[in-house]
């Protein structure tokens, strides 16, 4: 099994959704950034975290929060608008961290530090 590790900020706030099995799941984006300086620049991972955890979670995940997430990896491959194929970068969350010391949950991080908004981000 393959295991990814990113720190980065949430690129807008968390969606709940409950699956027709009843399921919770949380979805939302992460923008982790490579590169420095001049060549710096943000990847957008789309993340999900399934199970109870979710709906308590949810409350905390909003735009610019800061986290470390670890998890599965996955590739979603998808059809743009255009007919062109597309790959999207997912994270089956297991586990995660707040980042920023005491209270980065409540005292979310401004959207300029992650270095974009998610207006481009495919989904």
């Amino acid at each position: 099994m393959n295991k990814i590790i990113v720190t980065g900020c949430l690129g807008r706030d968390a969606e709940l959704k409950v699956l027709p099995s009843g399921k919770n799941v949380l979805e939302f984006s992460i923008a982790v950034n490579s590169g420095s300086g001049d060549n710096r620049k943000p990847s957008w991972w789309k993340a999900k975290l399934f199970g109870d955890r979710a709906a308590k979670l949810v409350k905390h995940f909003v735009k610019g929060t800061k986290l470390m997430i670890e998890g599965v990896p996955e590739l979603r491959e998808y059809e743009a608008k255009d007919g062109s194929k597309r790959i999207s970068p997912e994270i089956f969350m297991g586990d995660f961290e707040f980042i920023g010391g005491k209270g980065s949950e409540s005292s979310p991080v401004a959207p300029a530090d992650v270095g974009a908004d998610d207006s481009s981000v495919p989904f």
